[in-house]
C-alpha cells in the first residue's frame, strides 16, 4: 500500500510538473512560433491557455492579441457537427480489406469526406511535438471571426 501512495505521488508530480502557466513572453518568442521548433515550450502551456486564455465568442482580434501572429490562418475541410463516419469507412477497416477492395473504400471515404464537410477558417499556433508529428492549437472561427471551437491536433 505504501509503494502505491508513493507511486501515485510520483506520477502527480511528474504530471504536474509538465505543465506550466501561459507566459506571453516565452509563448510570443518567435521561435517557438515555428514547426521546427524542438522542444517547444508552449506544450507545456497549451492547458492553460485553453482553460484561461481562449473562451467561445472571443474574436480572431482578441485571441491574435494573447497568443500573437497565428503559425496558420486558412480555410480548412472540416467534418460537420453530428455526422460520423460509418465503421466500412474507418482507416483501420478499410486496411483489413485486399488492394482492390481498399482503393475502392478509399474511393467511397474521400465522397463521404466531401458530402459531410464544409470548409471554416481557422487559426493554428504550433505548440510542440508528439514522438514523430507537429501539434498544433488550431481555433475554429465563424463567419464573424468568433471562436467557436478549439482543440489539440496533431497531424
Amino acid at each position: 500500500m505504501k509503494q502505491l501512495c508513493v507511486i501515485l505521488f510520483f506520477l502527480q508530480f511528474t504530471l504536474y510538473s509538465c505543465q506550466r502557466p501561459f507566459d506571453s513572453g516565452v509563448w510570443l518568442e518567435p521561435e517557438n512560433n515555428e514547426v521546427t521548433t524542438r522542444p517547444n515550450p508552449r506544450m507545456d502551456m497549451v492547458d492553460d491557455v485553453i482553460k484561461n486564455h481562449i473562451a467561445i465568442g472571443q474574436t480572431k482580434d482578441e485571441i491574435i492579441k494573447t497568443l500573437g501572429t497565428p503559425s496558420r490562418d486558412e480555410l480548412v475541410r472540416k467534418i460537420m457537427e453530428g455526422r460520423v463516419r460509418p465503421d466500412s469507412l474507418r482507416m483501420e477497416n478499410i486496411l483489413k480489406e485486399d488492394r482492390l477492395r481498399q482503393d475502392e473504400l478509399i474511393e467511397h471515404l474521400n465522397h463521404w469526406k466531401k458530402a459531410n464537410s464544409k470548409e471554416v477558417p481557422i487559426i493554428a499556433y504550433y505548440v510542440g511535438w508528439s514522438l514523430a508529428d507537429p501539434v498544433s492549437l488550431e481555433i475554429y472561427l465563424d463567419e464573424d471571426d468568433k471562436v467557436k471551437g478549439f482543440e489539440i491536433v496533431q497531424h
